[in-house]
């Protein structure tokens, strides 16, 4: 049985391909930032905690390096869920526990899966292949995509 990696896989796809592929990705993230699924709820949450407080945006940017804009966006559901160290940040400024963002994170994120809210073409063929494969696959797929977006962006540029 032939067994050929990801990445020898990738090198043999031509630039029509990857333009595909990359319409695809697009195509995708446009169905989640357009359906709401880049963490509104939770956004809204956070925004009631510093509402409550009656922080400012750059009260939390002064507070804990954040930046407004950035917490801004999150607020307003333009941006997904941060990353712990950010939740650990707001956790601290806001005085509540980790645990409690971590919770509301996750409830989000399992009721979107749940939902099957994403509703553009191939991505669910596109998420279940992904998750069947190996680690070093995985990987492999991640730095494809970082190419094809570089690529988008050389060939936008022109």
């Amino acid at each position: 049985m032939l067994n050929i990696s990801i990445v020898h896989a990738i090198s043999f796809c031509n630039i029509k391909a990857k333009k595909v592929l990359a319409k695809l990705l697009q195509g995708w993230y446009t169905s989640i930032k357009r359906e709401g699924l880049m963490g509104k709820k939770f956004g809204e949450y956070l925004k009631s905690l510093r509402d409550d407080r009656q922080l400012t945006l750059r009260d939390v940017e002064r507070m804990e390096k954040i930046s407004n804009a950035y917490l801004s966006q999150i607020e307003r559901g333009e941006r997904g869920i941060p990353t712990i160290k950010t939740l650990n940040k707001l956790a601290k400024a806001y005085g509540v526990p980790i645990a409690e963002l971590t919770k509301k994170a996750e409830e989000e994120l399992t009721k979107k899966a749940n939902n099957n809210a994403i509703q553009a073409p191939n991505t669910e063929f596109i998420c279940r292949g992904y998750e069947n494969l190996k680690e070093e696959n995985k990987q492999a797929l991640k730095k494809f995509l970082q190419s094809l977006t570089r690529d988008e962006k050389e060939q936008n540029k022109k």
